[in-house]
Parts: C-alpha cells; sequence; structure tokens
C-alpha cells in the first residue's frame, strides 16, 4: 500500500475532532446510565452507520484470514476492553486525567511500530511524536482537577485504580493500532477494515454482556434517560466517522505518527470549549496547544 504524503495526517487530525466531540458525550453517558451500557449501546449504532458506509462506497471485499485475525484482536483489544476500560477509569479519576494516562499510547504504538512492523521514525517524527504528546499533557494538567457533573475528587484508593485502569487501556490502544495498520496493509479498504472491526468488538462485548445480562439492564438504563440515549445516538455519528478517518490514518501513516495526532483531542476540546463557552483559556493552556501544534507541524512536514 503506497503511502499518501499528508492525507495520512489529516485523517489522524480529522480522528481526533470527532473523538473530542464524541469522547466528552460519552463521559457524561457513562456516568449517567453506567459503562457497561454506554459500550454496549453504542457498538450497533456505530456498525449501522459504518456498514450503510461500506454498501454506498462499495468496498465490501474478501479479506485474508491473518487481517481477519489482526482485526479482531484490534477490535477486542482497542474497543471492547480498552474503551470500557478508560469510561471505568473516566467515571472514578475524571476525563482529564484519564485523557492524560491514555495519551502516552501514542508513544506505546511508535515502540510497537519499530519493533513489530518494522517501522522507522527520522528524529524529526520522534521529536515531533515527543513535542505533540508534551503539549497536550501541559494542556489535560492544567485542568486536571477537572471532573464529571456531580463527580467528586477521588481518594488515593480509588486514584490508583483509576490512573491504572487508564494505564491498561493506554497499552491496548497502542496494541490495536498495531494490529489495525498491519491488516490495513494488507489490502482492505479502511472503511471495510473498520466496519469488520466493529463486528468483531461489538460481537465479543454482546456475548459477554448477554452472560452477564447486561443488555436488559441497558436497556432500562436509557429507558429511564431517554436524553441520554439521544445523545449517545448523535455522538455516535461522530465516534464512527472518527473510527473510520482513524482507520484512513493508520493505512496511510506510521503508528506512531498516527496515535501521537489522535492524541490532539483534549487540545480541540480545549478549543471548542473556549470558543463555545466564551471561555479564555489560561496561558498555560495556550502555550500547550502552540507545543502541540508545532510538534504536530514537524510530524506533517516529514
Amino acid at each position: 500500500m503506497m503511502f499518501t504524503a499528508g492525507l495520512g495526517e489529516l485523517a489522524a487530525v480529522a480522528t481526533a475532532f470527532g473523538w473530542s466531540v464524541s469522547g466528552y458525550a460519552h463521559s457524561i453517558v457513562a456516568s449517567s446510565v453506567g459503562v457497561a451500557s454506554l459500550t454496549l449501546m453504542r457498538m450497533p449504532l456505530q456498525l449501522i452507520l459504518l456498514g450503510f458506509l461500506s454498501l454506498c462506497m462499495g468496498a465490501i471485499a474478501p479479506i485474508t484470514p491473518m487481517a481477519l485475525l489482526q482485526l479482531c484482536l484490534s477490535g477486542i483489544l482497542g474497543i471492547s476492553v480498552g474503551d470500557m476500560l478508560f469510561y471505568r477509569a473516566i467515571t472514578i479519576i475524571g476525563p482529564n486525567l484519564g485523557i492524560l494516562v491514555q495519551s502516552l499510547s501514542a508513544a506505546m504504538a511508535a515502540l510497537l511500530g519499530i519493533a513489530f512492523l518494522g517501522e522507522y521514525l527520522s528524529w524529526q517524527i520522534a521529536l515531533g511524536i515527543a513535542l505533540t504528546t508534551f503539549g497536550v499533557g501541559t494542556v489535560i494538567a492544567e485542568g486536571r482537577g477537572v471532573m464529571l457533573p456531580g463527580q467528586r475528587q477521588p481518594n488515593r484508593r480509588e486514584l490508583l485504580i483509576g490512573v491504572s485502569y487508564a494505564l491498561v487501556s493506554s497499552f491496548l490502544l497502542a496494541a490495536s493500532f498495531i494490529f489495525f495498520r498491519a491488516a490495513l496493509l494488507t489490502g482492505p479498504t479502511p472503511i471495510w477494515a473498520t466496519t469488520v472491526r466493529i463486528i468483531f468488538a461489538g460481537a465479543a462485548l454482546w456475548l459477554c454482556g448477554l452472560i452477564r445480562r447486561w443488555p436488559q439492564k441497558s436497556i432500562s438504563a436509557f429507558r429511564g434517560r431517554p436524553d441520554m440515549f439521544r445523545l449517545l445516538a448523535g455522538a455516535a455519528l461522530f465516534s464512527g466517522l472518527g473510527i473510520w478517518m482513524s482507520g484512513v490514518a493508520l493505512a496511510l501513516a506510521p503508528a506512531g505518527v498516527a496515535a501521537a495526532l489522535i492524541g490532539l483531542q483534549p487540545v480541540m476540546i480545549m478549543l471548542l470549549t473556549s470558543v463555545i463557552q466564551r471561555r479564555r483559556p489560561s496561558p498555560i493552556a495556550v502555550s500547550g496547544t502552540f507545543i502541540a501544534f508545532g510538534g504536530t507541524t514537524l510530524i506533517c512536514l516529514r
């Protein structure tokens, strides 16, 4: 598969935007109806969107058995298990700290890409990834005490548990990127590969959910909070398109580069919040933003 200069990086930034919108909405839904209900019910919504796009684009095609296995592992690790751990983490330690820990996935993906995919990162790209991650971390750390509505500050034990969940989620996300990219390198289109990945992730999650009777609890939870289901349905558009764009990014750019740019989510959340709420960001947050986009520039000029 040939690299198309710039398109992979652009897709990664688009992913960051889509997930920045859906991520905050998912945080609100998770704190209201529970992590299991959120993760279980968003899968069918995403699958409907991605399946429809795959049909319209004529992207459905055979996939090799090895690529199917890689997509299966990517979906289960990154979506079924990883996302559930991440949303569980942010219900304990809040979205800012949870995303801060998960931002380590960029460095993890870069190292895994070098080790298992034979990817090469020049000093410029490595510096860009480091600057982007540092800038994002600065923005998040500035709002480290921010919690979800009605959420209290965690005690020491809860903090340890929440950070552990987020750290494991970070590694699983990095590993899922590597499996996803390995599958994409065999030839399937990003939209179809993404759809298959969601099918595997959804099947694993729903199988676990049926055993533990999550569907009944989820339906009851959303029946009592129809506003949360409407919010989830709206967020599915952004999360589904974000997942598709992440596939495009991983097909056209090294795993570490894609992960670093996708990790710009917190910066975009800060910018969107500043515009919508007409709230001026702090000098530290502005400095972190400039550092993050400086790193992005180095990556995109590779």
